[in-house]
């Protein structure tokens, strides 16, 4: 279906994507549609008449009006000025030219003069280029600066370059007069989306989508627990350990269940069901995760063998064995980690 889009990439597709799909009859005649990568992505998927985000609420909410077109997103005017004002002040930076990358190949000369607090550095403007920038030929421009200082001589070239590019991004605006307006700084509202909102927003196979399972990733530091070897046991036989995995007291499907001594893992079923097989007599520690609405959940739990088939909940830092009775199936009910090791997302 994406064969179907003649496209051209528009940067203001960003702030306005419910112009895909139609031809703009001011674009390049090879491809009449304005798009950008993430919604022409969509596009292909509505064009094959897929509804990509009929869950508003998985894998996170989705902001939206009643009238935002399926798979598109509502950004408020804040977001979008605080989105601009990052983009200009990135160009600006970025069009500034560093002293230290001046070489015989500018149209100006330089003499240096060195004193306490750095380089004076005189600039002549001359000839066409000089008639060019408004200055009278033979223009002398001085400036003092320290190593590594930026050189902008009678020129306000980054900031013209930052607002042509925003309001272009802003509002289509890109003709030469937009690099002296600010038009950019009050964006109103958008209906658009960005390659986070594909992540973030349409649904999983689960929802009955196409886009894939989604789950932030989560980095773990070190942690130290008690890790044991294994060898041929003069006892009893290895046996079997099975359980349940719980989130809020409701058997939890699919979480990834582990013995870190033993580097075995399965995955819980249906009914939150596990069973690690050949498990060596002796005291073994069970690791649970799984994420939950974009929340991570987790729980260590600790057990002994007890005869004939039994399991004995122990301490995992003294090993000593807890007041609960042994069981035939152990139970791992998952919950937010310790603060330490818990997921922050910072905003503003």
């Amino acid at each position: 279906m994406q064969k179907e889009i003649d496209g051209h990439y528009r940067f203001s597709v960003y702030s306005d994507a419910t112009i895909i799909g139609s031809d703009d009859p001011n674009a390049p005649a090879w491809g009449p549609q304005p798009t950008v990568c993430s919604a022409f992505v969509r596009q292909s998927l509505v064009n094959a008449g897929i509804t990509v985000d009929a869950d508003k609420a998985l894998p996170l909410p989705s902001s939206v009006t009643p009238t935002t077109p399926d798979g598109m997103y509502h950004y408020t005017e804040a977001e979008r000025l605080a989105a601009a004002e990052a983009l200009a002040a990135w160009l600006r930076n970025m069009a500034r030219t560093p002293f230290t990358e001046i070489n015989d190949e500018y149209w100006w000369t330089t003499s240096l003069g060195f004193g306490g607090g750095g380089a004076l550095i005189g600039l002549a403007i001359g000839g066409p280029v000089g008639a060019l920038l408004g200055a009278a030929a033979g223009a002398f421009v001085s400036l003092f600066v320290g190593p590594g200082d930026v050189v902008q001589a009678g020129t306000d070239t980054p900031n013209k370059i930052a607002n042509q590019f925003a309001n272009c991004c802003a509002s289509d605006f890109c003709a030469i007069e937009a690099n002296s307006s600010t038009a950019w700084r009050e964006p109103g509202t958008g209906v658009a989306l960005s390659p986070d909102d594909l992540m973030n927003h349409f649904d999983a196979p689960e929802q009955g989508g196409v886009y894939g399972y989604h789950e932030p990733l989560v980095y773990r530091t070190a942690r130290f627990r008690r890790i044991y070897r294994w060898e041929p046991p003069a006892g009893p036989a290895p046996r079997t350990l099975s359980g349940r995995v719980e989130a809020n007291g409701t058997p939890t499907e699919d979480a990834r269940v582990e013995i870190p001594s033993l580097a075995v893992t399965v995955q819980s079923d249906s009914n939150g069901h596990f069973s690690f097989d050949n498990v060596p007599f002796g005291p073994v520690v069970v690791h649970a995760s799984k994420t939950i609405n974009s929340v991570f959940y987790e729980v260590d739990r600790c057990f002994e063998p007890r005869d004939p088939d039994l399991w004995q909940e122990i301490d995992c830092s003294t090993f000593l064995p807890l007041s609960v009775a042994p069981v035939l199936e152990v139970v791992l009910p998952i919950s937010l980690p310790d603060p330490a090791f818990r997921r922050v997302t910072v905003t503003g």
